[in-house]
């Protein structure tokens, strides 16, 4: 259901009391994203600034979905309901590592290749209905 713009998942999880547990962290965590064909680690202000752009891509959600337990949508006037995973990563200016970054955390979420994966519910709605499954 494109999760990665609907910012009311955890007001969802709390109102079903549905159990969470954290993440274990582990001492010495790396993280690392493959871009320009090559593995580069990325520092912890690199992680930083990751989440920060994961911020920006999800951030039209918290207007499009500002009840999370109606199927309404507030008006879209940028058309965001409308686009795939890489119409909307094509609106992100990033620095090339850090948006490769992005881009495997929308295939993480996403329900199939980039350019057909629901960036929104709506959007599903729409290539379900349409027949060119």
């Amino acid at each position: 259901m494109g999760a990665s713009l609907q910012p009311n998942v955890w007001a969802q999880i709390q109102r079903y009391g549905i159990e969470t547990e954290p993440l274990p962290v582990v001492e010495g965590l790396r993280q690392a994203v493959v871009s320009g064909g090559r593995i580069v680690d990325l520092s912890d202000d690199d992680v930083a600034r990751a989440i920060q752009l994961l911020d920006q891509f999800c951030s039209p959600g918290t207007t499009l979905f500002p009840e999370p337990y109606t199927p309404d949508w507030d008006p879209d006037p940028e058309g965001i309901g409308d686009r795939s995973f890489r119409e909307q990563l094509n609106s992100v200016k990033a620095d090339p590592v850090l948006y490769d970054w992005l881009e495997s955390m929308c295939c993480a979420v996403a329900f199939g290749p980039l350019d057909k994966s629901a960036v929104t519910a709506r959007h599903i709605d729409d290539y379900l209905n349409s027949g060119s499954r």
